[in-house]
């Protein structure tokens, strides 16, 4: 990660579509730090060196996606971090899930920039 300002939150886009990950990093890139997975199982990697304040997660994704990567999480760390979900799936059994493994947020894709950065400054509000 960038390490110039030690005061920007970081940020950890965990997205599969390279367009949709760098879609995401463009909204978000001059106010935090980004660092970025392209599944679950790298996140998990990440995760072990350093915490992110929030995590944006695809939901579906190969290798492994969302759900099993909260789970992962809450077996593997104390806490899962502050998540949103991305998803095209815009069903109450996802967001349920989703919920109870630990995620705060949830978002359809595709992503509208305001609402993203909206949300980020929600989460991170949030103690």
């Amino acid at each position: 990660m960038n390490t110039v300002n030690e005061n920007r939150k970081k940020v950890l886009v965990v997205e599969d579509i390279i367009q949709e990950r760098d879609r995401i990093i463009g909204f978000i890139k001059d106010k935090y730090e980004v660092e970025h997975a392209d599944n679950g199982l790298a996140a998990l990697e990440i995760l072990k060196k350093d915490v992110p304040d929030v995590i944006i997660l695809d939901l579906e994704m190969p290798i492994m996606g969302g759900i099993e990567f909260l789970k992962k999480c809450s077996e593997k760390f104390s806490s899962v971090p502050k998540t949103l979900i991305l998803t095209t799936k815009n069903d109450y059994s996802s967001r349920k899930e989703t919920k109870e493994e630990g995620a705060e947020f949830y978002m359809p894709k595709p992503v509208d920039e305001s609402k993203l950065l909206m949300i980020l400054e929600l989460m991170l509000s949030k103690k």
